[in-house]
């Protein structure tokens, strides 16, 4: 078992409550999550009335298996891990509960971020003016492309969230999901080994693994394929962006050293390598 204890103003009640629900119907389809565990009096959620204020607190089921190291990921396991994010996906096909959660679209993965880097690191000009410029490109690119698939996402699929036992894996951490772009979970899986330094042309077959495993439960379109690369720079103006907003709460020593520089040169990387080619493109 685990227990989740939300950061106070970070989720609002309604929101966890939909989390639970959505992880109520997924557990109903036999989909391996981990489930939250109800006191004697039924409830799931807990309120904790702390210094800062009312924060909430959920038990969950233990998830059998172990987490999967980075540098463990083989072929197989980037097959098994997608077979399991599209059957999370098929498995929210006909969902009619709870719809209480931020969209997961432009707004939330690359204005709202791009507001909170400004916030922090306003002061430089230049590098200001380029992520105005690329959150721009990002989000006209993924609204122009046809035929995008909107569906359920996890929302932080990134290769962990989820341990492994027998060659499947049961996942948990459905803090980020929401409804949004179905591009958006196989670009977070192929982000974090792009962030890990991985050669680009590793991280495309890893992803087309997790993607052949994926659309063995649900099928992807060719917009929905040709899109992944921009919803990798997406996924990254999201992370630049949460770790920025956290650091209003946990202190700004949080992003001391080289955090800006090590993230923007990444969001470049990025760019040069993957933004508008296919995964079989990305060879460098």
């Amino acid at each position: 078992m685990y227990l989740r204890v939300y950061r106070f103003g970070w989720r609002k009640l309604e929101e966890i409550d939909c989390e639970l629900d959505i992880l109520a119907h997924l557990a109903r389809q036999s989909i391996p999550v981990c489930s939250p565990l109800k006191s004697e009096d039924g409830r799931s959620i807990m309120q904790l009335e702390c210094a800062e204020g009312t924060r909430y607190a959920v038990l969950f089921d233990t998830a059998a298996g172990s987490i999967v190291e980075y540098d463990d990921y083989k072929d197989d396991l980037a097959f098994a891990y997608g077979v399991g994010a599209g059957s999370l996906a098929r498995g929210m096909i006909g969902y009619d509960g709870q719809m209480d959660r931020k969209p997961l679209d432009v707004d939330t993965l690359i204005f709202y971020p791009l507001e909170q880097i400004r916030r922090v690191f306003g002061n430089r000009l230049e590098d200001q003016a380029y992520l105005a410029r690329i959150g721009e490109n990002i989000a006209k690119q993924i609204q122009s492309k046809s035929g995008l698939t909107l569906g359920f996402c996890h929302g932080d699929l990134h290769g962990q969230n989820a341990n492994l036992q027998s060659g499947a894996f049961t996942f948990f951490d459905f803090d980020c999901c929401g409804w949004g772009y179905s591009a958006y979970d196989p670009a977070t899986f192929a982000w974090v080994f792009l962030m890990r330094r991985a050669r680009p042309s590793i991280v495309a077959r890893l992803l087309g693994e997790f993607l052949r495993g994926y659309e063995t439960q649900i099928s992807l379109t060719p917009g929905d394929l040709s899109s992944i690369g921009y919803f990798i720079g997406a996924r990254q103006l999201w992370f630049m962006g949460l770790q920025t907003e956290l650091a209003k709460r946990t202190g700004e020593l949080a992003l001391a050293g080289r955090f800006f520089e090590r993230e923007m040169a990444l969001l470049k990387h990025c760019e040069a390598h993957v933004f508008g080619r296919s995964p079989e493109d990305w060879t460098k």
